[in-house]
């Protein structure tokens, strides 16, 4: 598997070719069908002018140029010659159609029309004209990664844009929420929520929040913590419990509504010191606790903000009353609030069932009981109505809030404490979408001005002309064959010839001329309306695209240097591309963007072209075959081989070069290249081999350490960081004697 796409053999050729500017160009195909233009004072023909009615039109279009650049017809003559049929079949006419609205005029119009798409074709790929100075690619390659970003860029942005119109649409509620994570939801004073959060500790675990206000979860968080005192344990052996009802209900496992109830009224028995005891184990602050079944009520664990704690009822029908959801108070006062016990609310929010093994009832019943609904419906009969409605709508709220479960109580507080909301922000809530879409649309309308879907850009957009892509000329010939008359052809000899006249008369008979075909051209309209309109279709096509494509590269691309100057010199560029063309241009196979494009414009006629397509090739290959956990065998080495590092290291130079060695008198040795080993006073420093040749006793270790790491080859360039026996056994003298004093 490459690296990079440059180091694969592939690569190399396109590097290589691209270098010496090959490779690349025109699309043969199109320029067979529109011609070929180098200025606006060239145009070789294509066929969709030679093969047709068009030929003599051209050609008189052309004389009629000159004629007026020599002041031997008058202007207005000219802008009519170059108008033929632009009201009824501008095809015929070989002139603009409505969809164009760029400048048309002067020696730019001299050829017609469908001269305008050779002559860009040529300015694109002659970009900063290095084609026509130097003949490098540089500067084009430079301009099709300029456009890359570009594409990229645009059209993520126009595609926020477009999909922030129906983001989150049936799932919005409020900006609040969805800055916060719905955190807000809980509550909208998050300071001084955040301040009691903190303050309880460890008091509420997150991995338990849906059955929240179970007693259960208070004894499984008391054992974790190393809360469950004597004092707890007596109390729930005074409540009824068996040892080993204890053990089984610390562990929060099966643990029955019987249970429940005699856990919970244990809790009601823990006052005083007991608590403060569990307490200071729980890291817990909260003030006006007076027993340990507080931590169960809403009220009395949040005393300072539970009047602010909301819970969302979710609305069946979006925008009644409000968006996704509805908030209510979870309290009203110092009572919770009626409305989460009405009927309506109740229905709504059903039976809860707590995840895991069913609650056990140790009830007898002869009837079929109907399931509870509402809030406390995992809790009746086992605390209070009260607290359970305010435990099961908490435990709601808390549950809107994505991976809550997993988050630590702890670091929970901290985060709500300083979460921040809209207040004072009183226009960015949206409506049923959070985005303002009318601003949007608005944006939309600015920015979104290519051809893609959505109107975003293509690679169409900056290098159609080169390409080909987007324009029907196949097409358009065979239309202009079929609904050519001979009497339209009859006109335009006439027209050509006319321009072959001399002063005085020109301008009549150029313009009797012009009369006559189009006349011919709106009865062409009037009795082959069908054909017509087909055609009329397809040519303003091509005005729209030419249109966009111009000004996509006007707006896109950077303005050129005046007087020109090569904008990339350096072959970097060529790497750049080469990597991109086996990265993420090999992978853009929609219509229209970097593959199609790249195909079109590769000169398959030569080694680099192809190289270019089989390369983007490999890349999509590589793809697929790492779905089966295949690699490819087309990485080249892109670094100096490790045997020639050594030497070059150890010997400062490579074999073949002057001098043999180094005249560095600090190396230990020299690297012997061809035993591939570093000779010290004409001795091999030892690797570990074999001590008889084709022995398996040899280290499986010989080269762990590479070259590049090993001082005593690194000692021609890098000072001596080892010592030798002589100057260790000197130091340690030295150190004895001076280092104590």
């Amino acid at each position: 598997m490459s690296n990079t796409a440059k180091q694969s053999p592939l690569g190399v050729n396109a590097t290589s070719g691209l270098m010496m500017n090959q490779g690349l160009t025109i699309n043969a195909i199109t320029a067979g069908y529109v011609g070929s233009s180098t200025s606006i004072s060239n145009y070789d023909f294509g066929t969709v002018i030679s093969n047709s009615v068009l030929n003599k039109l051209v050609m008189a279009i052309r004389a009629g140029w000159e004629l007026y650049n020599t002041a031997q017809i008058s202007l207005s003559t000219y802008n009519n010659l170059i108008s033929i049929g632009r009201t009824t079949i501008p095809a015929l006419g070989n002139t603009i159609p409505p969809t164009y609205t760029y400048s048309y005029a002067g020696e730019t119009a001299s050829y017609g029309y469908v001269r305008l798409f050779p002559l860009q074709a040529y300015n694109e790929f002659n970009y900063n004209s290095t084609l026509s100075t130097d003949g490098t690619y540089y500067d084009f390659i430079s301009s099709f990664l300029a456009a890359s970003s570009y594409i990229d860029y645009s059209n993520s942005g126009i595609m926020t844009m477009q999909n922030s119109q129906t983001f989150l649409q049936g799932t919005y509620s409020n900006m609040n929420d969805l800055i916060s994570s719905d955190v807000s939801g809980l509550s909208l004073s998050t300071f001084i929520f955040g301040q009691d959060l903190i303050n309880s500790g460890k008091a509420v675990n997150l991995s338990t929040i849906s059955t929240f206000g179970l007693p259960s979860n208070l004894l499984f968080t008391l054992k974790k913590y190393n809360a469950l005192t004597p004092s707890m344990n007596v109390a729930l052996l005074a409540s009824g419990l068996e040892a080993t009802e204890i053990e089984q209900c610390s562990d929060n496992i099966n643990v029955t509504s019987d249970q429940q109830q005699k856990i919970y009224a244990s809790f009601l028995i823990i006052t005083g010191v007991d608590l403060e005891q569990i307490l200071i184990s729980l890291n817990c602050k909260t003030r006006g606790l007076t027993t340990l079944a507080d931590l169960l009520n809403v009220k009395k664990l949040f005393p300072n903000s539970y009047t602010t704690i909301t819970v969302p009822i979710y609305n069946s029908t979006l925008g009644l009353p409000t968006n996704s959801k509805t908030y209510y108070t979870i309290y009203t006062g110092d009572g919770v609030n009626p409305a989460l016990t009405s009927p309506a609310i109740k229905d709504q929010i059903g039976t809860i069932t707590p995840p895991g093994t069913p609650t056990i009832s140790s009830g007898t019943f002869t009837n079929v009981q109907v399931l509870p609904k509402g809030f406390d419906s995992y809790l009746i009969n086992i605390v209070p109505s009260d607290i359970a409605t305010a435990a099961g709508a908490f435990s709601m709220s808390m549950q809107q809030i994505k991976n809550i479960n997993n988050v630590p109580i702890e670091k929970f507080a901290q985060v709500v404490n300083s979460i921040e909301t809209t207040q004072n922000l009183d226009q960015i809530n949206g409506t049923n979408v959070p985005t303002d879409t009318t601003q949007a649309q608005s944006a939309l309308a600015m920015v979104a001005l290519g051809s893609g879907p959505y109107n975003t850009y293509t690679y169409s957009n900056f290098f159609g002309c080169m390409s080909g892509l987007p324009y029907p000329w196949s097409q358009i010939q065979t239309s202009i064959q079929q609904i050519q008359t001979s009497t339209l052809l009859t006109i335009y000899d006439n027209l050509y010839a006319a321009t072959q006249g001399t002063n005085p008369g020109l301008n009549a008979a150029i313009q009797a001329q012009i009369d006559l075909a189009n006349a011919e051209i709106a009865n062409i309209l009037a009795t082959r309306t069908s054909q017509a309109r087909q055609l009329n279709t397809s040519w303003s096509n091509t005005g729209t695209q030419l249109f966009i494509e111009q000004r996509a590269r006007n707006n896109g691309l950077p303005a050129l240097p005046s007087p020109r100057e090569t904008l990339n010199p350096s072959p970097n560029i060529v790497y750049s591309f080469v990597d991109s063309i086996g990265g993420k241009f090999a992978e853009d196979t929609l219509p229209n963007m970097a593959a199609q494009t790249l195909e079109a414009i590769s000169d398959l006629g030569n080694v680099t072209g192809q190289s270019i397509v089989g390369l983007m090739r490999q890349v999509r290959n590589k793809i697929r075959l790492n779905t089966a956990g295949i690699t490819q065998d087309t990485n080249i080495d892109s670094t100096i081989p490790p045997e020639q590092q050594c030497e070059w290291l150890g010997n400062g130079v490579l074999a073949n070069s002057a001098p043999s060695y180094p005249s560095n008198t600090s190396a230990l040795g020299y690297f012997d290249a061809a035993a591939h080993n570093y000779v010290i006073n004409n001795q091999p420093v030892n690797k570990g081999l074999p001590v008889a040749p084709g022995s398996l006793a040899g280290s499986p270790y010989q080269n762990l350490i590479p070259c590049t790491l090993t001082p005593v080859i690194a000692s021609s360039s890098l000072p001596t960081s080892q010592y030798t026996v002589a100057d260790a056994i000197n130091d340690v003298v030295l150190c004895n004697c001076d280092c104590w004093v």
